[in-house]
């Protein structure tokens, strides 16, 4: 009972007043409740209910209890389980026109974490069942209160056709879900796109066992595998990206030349990407500033001290124009970097 401190010999004192026993109401999370109320206490998971002077009587709350093919389902936030029925099923019931020689994934879900998990299979409109050898079973947790369960068959052939059948065991309860799958025939060709800033030939659809060709726009790289080619599933063996290119710089070294109009025309970097696959090049530069004649596309390389240097040693350069482009690119194409090389 609820009743509060003792005012006089027959009245208590209630929310300020003094008040007679039977008058009393029934005090609950700071709220006054009259004779006969009732109400849910969640905390306690019990059914409460306010009787004479004050008595607050509570018992435990009584929970549904699940019928044989449901499952109680625990909520953190409630006091009972949810009885669920349906708590296995299948999003698609029918997988149709699925390519031969393809990978095809057959899944189910369940609300609850399958004590077992049996995938069946039929080739006669379910007259008959056996256990599906064809593909692979995998189980993945998608969040606290939802399983996927998959069947996944690789290289798909007509001869997979058939109803397969998702069946769960959990506290003696058992739910299946059927699926068909019809194939629609190995595929022809498949479909070559240009990746975005890039160029793929021959684009659009193409035959099984063709090689295409990827390129990308100056300024980008091709990221990945330059060609692919169609395989016997429809799908290209590889599909690269066009990335930008990173300008950095070369430092050009002192380039004199000796009695003889010979000198060594020498270019540095610490960038680690340049080494000794790099595609590095030394021509002159002509006085209206284009591009002139290549001096070497083979220079030395090296690697001291932390620098990398490209040196092109003995260039004969009486009558030839007094400045010179050192430019490179790394092998995988995603660095470029340049120097301009005095001759004095």
């Amino acid at each position: 009972a609820v009743v509060s401190t003792q005012s006089t010999g027959n009245t208590y004192l209630q929310n300020g007043t003094c008040v007679a026993a039977d008058e009393c109401l029934c005090e609950y999370n700071g709220d006054f409740m009259i004779v006969g109320a009732t109400w849910e206490n969640n905390d306690t998971c019990s059914d409460c209910m306010c009787r004479a002077e004050g008595e607050i009587v509570c018992e435990p709350q009584k929970c549904q209890k699940c019928g044989k093919q449901a499952l109680p389902i625990t909520h953190n936030d409630e006091c009972c389980d949810e009885c669920v029925k349906e708590w296995m099923w299948t999003d698609t019931p029918e997988m149709l026109d699925v390519p031969q020689k393809t990978s095809v994934t057959l899944k189910c879900n369940a609300v609850v974490q399958p004590y077992s998990t049996f995938w069946l299979y039929s080739d006669d409109q379910g007259a008959n069942w056996r256990e599906a050898t064809q593909g692979r079973k995998q189980r993945k947790q998608l969040n606290d209160r939802l399983f996927e369960l998959r069947y996944i068959i690789d290289d798909v052939a007509q001869t997979d056709e058939g109803v397969y059948r998702c069946q769960v065991k959990k506290r003696y309860r058992t739910r299946t879900a059927d699926i068909i799958l019809i194939t629609s025939g190995p595929p022809t060709s498949c479909t070559a796109v240009a990746p975005a800033n890039g160029l793929v030939e021959p684009e659009g659809e193409v035959e099984i066992g063709t090689t295409v060709f990827y390129n990308c726009e100056d300024d980008f790289y091709v990221k990945g595998e330059a060609t692919a080619e169609c395989q016997e599933d429809g799908t290209l063996s590889s599909i690269p990206t066009c990335q930008p290119i990173t300008e950095v710089q070369f430092t050009p070294l002192t380039a004199k030349k000796n009695k003889r109009n010979r000198v060594n025309l020498r270019c540095t970097i610490e960038d680690k990407s340049f080494n000794n696959k790099a595609n590095v090049a030394f021509n002159y530069i002509n006085e209206d500033g284009s591009i002139g004649a290549l001096i070497s596309n083979k220079p030395k390389y090296s690697l001291k001290q932390g620098k990398i240097t490209y040196t092109v040693g003995g260039v004969n350069v009486l009558g030839k124009p007094e400045t010179v482009l050192c430019a490179g690119v790394t092998a995988d194409g995603s660095k470029k970097a340049i120097a301009v090389i005095t001759i004095t």
